[in-house]
């Protein structure tokens, strides 16, 4: 994806929908990073399309990345009119597994960064 078509993307992708969702997100749990990623993020939403999240833990998280998952779906209060799914990991984790063909490699490169830093 081109710089140009994703933030084509991240224009189309970002609305107030998913800005509660990461919101949400910050209030359950404590946040380094949260992508978007997925149909919204890549900018070919269809209308069976839900909403992708992955948060990116700090090493020192007192929350397993399992947990934190569990929880944010427990504390998640959103009137969403779209799924919504969440996938956690450490920062480390995230990092390394970011240098394969993974997900994460994925999220890095073309995910749309909700909050934190790269």
């Amino acid at each position: 994806m081109t710089n140009r078509h994703k933030e084509d993307a991240k224009n189309i992708a970002v609305n107030d929908e998913i800005l509660a969702v990461r919101d949400s997100i910050l209030k359950s749990v404590s946040a380094e990073r949260i992508y978007l990623f997925g149909s919204y993020a890549y900018g070919a939403p269809n209308a069976y399309s839900d909403y992708d999240f992955y948060v990116v833990l700090s090493d020192d998280s007192k929350l397993k990345p399992l947990e934190a998952m569990q929880k944010i779906e427990r504390d998640f209060s959103g009137e969403i009119r779209k799924p919504v799914d969440f996938l956690a990991n450490y920062k480390t984790r995230f990092k390394e597994r970011s240098a394969f063909p993974t997900l994460e490699r994925k999220i890095a490169r073309e995910g749309i960064l909700l909050y934190g830093a790269n």
